[in-house]
C-alpha cells in the first residue's frame, strides 16, 4: 500500500466528530449498486486512488467522506428510522440521497449535506423530527464552507466567517451572543445547542450556552479567550487543544 493510501486508511479508522469543508461538481445520483460496491470496498480496505478525502467524519456506527472529487460516500451502520418502541433501525453501507456534496455533517441519528447545486439535504432517523431545510433568512448556501450537526442542532460557517445556527433544537438553545456574531469564526462545535464553542480568526476561543447546563459555567471559566488549534465536544465533556499543544478539558 502506498504512503498516501496508508495515511488514508489510518485516517478513516479514527472516530471523530468535526466540521465539513466545501467543494464543487454535479449533484446527480449514482446507482445503488455502484454506491454499495464502493462502500463495501471501503469496509474491506480496498481504497481506490479516487478516494482522497478532503473531509472525513464518523459517528458511533457510521462514517462519511467527501473526496477531492466531491463524491459523498458513507459506510457502516447508519440509522434510517425508529421502531414503534423508539429503537433505532440501521442500514449497512447506506446509499446517500445525493452522490456529490460541497459540505456535510453526521451525528448518531442522521446526516446533512449541501449538494453542488446548493440545495440542502437531511436524511436518517433523526431527520423525521423537524424540517431541517428551513434555512435561516439571509443565509446563502453557496457561501457555506462548513456544516455542523448535533442532535437536532445545525450550524454553518460561511465564507465571511459568520456563524449560523438552526434546527429543531434551536427552540430551546441559546442564540449566538452578539460578541460572537461580530467575529470571524474559523471553527465551531456544540452539543445539541446546549453549549457551544468557537474559535475566531485570531485563534481565541469563545464559549456560550444554557446556564442551567452544568458544563456551561465550567467551560466559560476554563476556555474563554484561550488561544486554540482545535475544539471538540460531547455531552458531558469539552476539549480544547491550545496553540502550544496542551489539551484542556
Amino acid at each position: 500500500m502506498s504512503g498516501a493510501r496508508a495515511r488514508l486508511a489510518s485516517f478513516v479508522a479514527v472516530t471523530v466528530v468535526t466540521l465539513a469543508a466545501c467543494g464543487g461538481g454535479d449533484s446527480s445520483k449514482r446507482s445503488d449498486t455502484a454506491s454499495r460496491q464502493r462502500n463495501v470496498a471501503l469496509t474491506n480496505g480496498t481504497l481506490s486512488s479516487l478516494l482522497t478525502p478532503r473531509f472525513f467524519t464518523s459517528a458511533n456506527n457510521s462514517s462519511l467522506v467527501i473526496t477531492n472529487d466531491d463524491e459523498l460516500i458513507m459506510w457502516g451502520w447508519f440509522p434510517v428510522s425508529y421502531s414503534p418502541d423508539w429503537q433505532l433501525q440501521y442500514e449497512e453501507n447506506p446509499t446517500p440521497p445525493i452522490s456529490h456534496a460541497r459540505a456535510a455533517a453526521l451525528d448518531d441519528t442522521m446526516a446533512v449535506a449541501i449538494d453542488l447545486d446548493n440545495k440542502f439535504h437531511a436524511w436518517g432517523a433523526g431527520s423525521s423530527f423537524g424540517n431541517y431545510s428551513e434555512i435561516p433568512a439571509g443565509l446563502d448556501l453557496s457561501t457555506v464552507t462548513s456544516l455542523f450537526l448535533s442532535y437536532g442542532w445545525i450550524a454553518a460557517i460561511d465564507n465571511a466567517g459568520k456563524l449560523w445556527e438552526w434546527g429543531p433544537a434551536a427552540t430551546w438553545a441559546t442564540g449566538i451572543p452578539e460578541s460572537v456574531s461580530q467575529k470571524k469564526i474559523k471553527s465551531y462545535t456544540s452539543y445539541n445547542g446546549q453549549y457551544s464553542m468557537a474559535i475566531d480568526e485570531d485563534g481565541k476561543v469563545s464559549t456560550w450556552g444554557n446556564d442551567a447546563y452544568a458544563i456551561v459555567g465550567r467551560i466559560r471559566d476554563r476556555f474563554a479567550d484561550v488561544s486554540a488549534r482545535s475544539i471538540y465536544s460531547t455531552g458531558y465533556e469539552a476539549f480544547v487543544v491550545t496553540t502550544d499543544g496542551d489539551v484542556l478539558h
